[in-house]
């Protein structure tokens, strides 16, 4: 379980390169709760099959309130 915080009023990103400069707003701050399940198979000494859910939870004004479901495979040579 995690829980992401971003204060308020710290979305400003300056972007210079070294003449030039421009900011940035990237949204408001806020809370955020996460949560992640994660499984994995050894089918063999060389491959591993892989699982994860994870969920976000908006509790403030960032993050998103939805589930992500991913899966995959590690071939080792």
């Amino acid at each position: 379980m995690h829980w992401l915080h971003r204060p308020a009023g710290q979305g400003k990103v300056t972007v210079s390169d070294g003449h030039n400069r421009d900011a940035f707003r990237t949204g408001n701050g806020g809370d955020a709760l996460a949560v992640q399940a994660e499984a994995r198979l050894a089918v063999t000494d060389n491959v591993t099959f892989s699982t994860r859910l994870n969920h976000q939870r908006r509790l403030q004004q960032e993050g998103a309130n939805d589930w992500l479901l991913a899966g995959g495979v590690t071939v080792n040579f």
